[in-house]
């Protein structure tokens, strides 16, 4: 059977799995329902509190009362600029080549 609650580890709001028709029917909180990722095996829910993403392990739902929300963490994406590239657009190629190697001298 369905666990009918989930508790929201970011803010700790217990309320009800459900979707937008159940939210306006209810009295306790609702937590929305977006989806099933079939690569990570997860189910998110927005908290209806803080509005965060949760991540529910669907047989957490299935063995207890009370699933977990775990909050998903979204990381930023930084742009690396790679030492190789930056070499080779400079064009110091020669500069960067340690001057212990003593075979580039003779070509």
């Amino acid at each position: 059977m369905w666990a009918s609650f989930i508790m929201c580890q970011a803010c700790g709001c217990k309320g009800r799995a459900g979707n937008a028709i159940s939210q306006d029917q209810s009295e306790i909180p609702v937590f929305r329902y977006h989806g099933h990722d079939p690569f990570e095996g997860i189910m998110r829910y927005s908290c209806a509190n803080c509005r965060a993403t949760l991540l529910v392990d669907p047989m957490d739902m299935l063995s207890s009362g009370c699933a977990r929300g775990v909050p998903e963490i979204v990381k930023p994406k930084t742009q690396k600029k790679s030492k190789s590239r930056t070499i080779l657009q400079t064009g110091r190629i020669l500069q960067k080549i340690p001057k212990k190697i003593q075979s580039l001298k003779y070509h």
